[in-house]
């Protein structure tokens, strides 16, 4: 049977001019880049010098899991088993995301005042990642140069994802009531605001 393996590069600025300010607008497209490639902290990136959109994503429709519950077991950065049940009774900010996404980054200053401002009333952020246990060392270092201030789960999969209605991309934050029941979800970068509203709508 043959095996497959993926590798992940950084895109930089190269000779290619972006439309936007950003990558966000190639999420999810199959694309054909060249230019340089280099390795740095076993971390790949590519210059872009040229870069041609080989076929855009079709953008599944939003499954139907509002009101529906849903379980995720992951490890913490101890290593323990950590359940997104335990927090029945809290609304739950859970966001997924990697050390490597760049979107990610982002959000967590917006993830990480949420955390600080409605803590006291029973709001929890679980920020779940798909690096593993075995990339620790990166995970510590995201969460000090990004100040994150909340719970950070390990292992998170597509499937996981695809359970609170998101994926494949990164990041994606489901927002779960008290009842545990999922009552919203962010498909791309979420902003404080948009948390926010799900609760004081």
């Amino acid at each position: 049977m043959r095996q497959w393996r993926t590798k992940f590069y950084q895109l930089e600025d190269g000779k290619f001019k972006r439309p936007e300010p950003n990558w966000l607008s190639y999420v999810g497209s199959r694309v054909e880049t060249t230019g340089p490639v280099r390795v740095r902290k076993k971390q790949n990136f590519v210059k872009v010098d040229d870069l041609k959109v080989l076929s855009k994503p079709s953008e599944p429709p939003l499954p139907d899991v509002i009101g529906k519950e849903a379980e995720l077991v992951l490890k913490d950065l101890f290593g323990a088993e950590q359940k997104l049940s335990a927090y029945r009774g809290r609304i739950v900010v859970l966001n997924f995301w990697a050390t490597w996404c760049g979107p990610c980054k982002k959000e967590m200053p917006d993830l990480a005042a949420i955390q600080n401002q409605y803590a006291a009333y029973g709001v929890q952020v679980i920020g779940a990642s798909a690096d593993t246990l075995t990339e620790l060392k990166a995970v510590r270092q995201f969460i000090k140069d990004a100040s994150v201030n909340f719970l950070a789960w390990l292992g998170a999969t597509t499937e996981h994802m695809a359970q609170f209605g998101l994926g494949p991309g990164l990041p994606g934050t489901a927002i779960i009531g008290r009842d545990g029941k999922i009552v919203a979800i962010h498909r791309s970068v979420v902003m404080q605001e948009e948390i926010k509203s799900t609760w004081t709508s």
